[in-house]
């Protein structure tokens, strides 16, 4: 496992609420020595926001929700 950055954040569950609304709940694991600490965030995001939110996600997540965003623009 990487030692830096010492925080990874995976998606719990994913929600298209509307062509600009995008309803997401997502775990941010912040590992400091042997302790993990879990805290769980929800918030509605446009898409720019939750866009550049995706960045910090896992590669196969950020890749898959892509898609699903980009077919969402119908």
């Amino acid at each position: 496992m990487v030692e830096n950055p010492k925080w990874i954040v995976g998606v719990d569950k994913v929600t298209l609420v509307d062509s600009k609304l995008v309803h997401f709940a997502f775990l941010t694991v912040l590992k400091e020595k042997n302790n993990l600490r879990l805290c769980q965030l929800q918030r509605k995001y446009t898409a720019e926001e939750a866009f550049n939110q995706w960045f910090f996600c896992p590669s196969t997540w950020w890749h898959h929700q892509k898609v699903v965003s980009d077919s969402s623009k119908g």
